[in-house]
């Protein structure tokens, strides 16, 4: 027996802390580099970028830094994670389904 993850697991987990994230107090700075809970955002977009590209989500993690996400433009970042939550959105709504 596998005690290991499938990639499938590791979205949902990673989707619905996305979500969570997402519903707190709009006030909450998720991407300008000052609130608490954008490293969250960052992980998960990261993650979720990995799974579009087909990768490996149990390696994605070990390999993810978060200083790299927080050195990219502000631009850059809300671009990302937008496109990130609106996947993770879908993503929850088929698999409910």
């Amino acid at each position: 027996m596998s005690m290991a993850r499938t990639n499938d697991e590791i979205m949902d987990e990673v989707t619905a802390q996305l979500a969570a994230t997402c519903d707190l107090d709009p006030t909450v700075g998720l991407l300008d580099g000052a609130g608490e809970f954008q490293d969250a955002v960052f992980e998960a977009t990261y993650l979720i970028e990995a799974y579009q590209a087909g990768k490996d989500l149990t390696l994605a993690k070990l390999a993810y830094v978060k200083e790299d996400m927080k050195a990219l433009p502000l631009k850059e970042r809300v671009e990302r994670a937008s496109r990130a939550i609106a996947f993770a959105d879908m993503w929850q709504r088929e698999r409910a389904a």
